[in-house]
């Protein structure tokens, strides 16, 4: 699943949901890939949302964070553990 949503403007109980839907879609090792804004993962809403993503998926990576990209963003690549 690959996602452009703004989490870090989300409320706590969507961005569950979403995260929840999301998880429940994928096969076990599936993989859930989505793209944040620098600044906004460092807004209270975008660090919650990284602590929803740990506490949903296996594993949790991070891309680099591309600068020159206006604005400078990067991806969380979440996978979902085999079962």
């Amino acid at each position: 699943i690959v996602s452009g949503l703004p989490f870090a403007i989300f409320e706590d109980g969507l961005q569950s949901s979403i995260l929840d839907a999301a998880f429940n879609a994928l096969k076990p090792g599936g993989v859930f890939v989505t793209f944040t804004y620098f600044l906004a993962h460092l807004m209270p809403k975008g660090r919650a949302f990284r602590r929803k993503l740990v506490q949903h998926f296996t594993k949790v990576e991070r891309t680099r964070v591309e600068w020159l990209n206006v604005f400078p963003a990067f991806a969380y690549r979440a996978i979902k553990g085999k079962e």
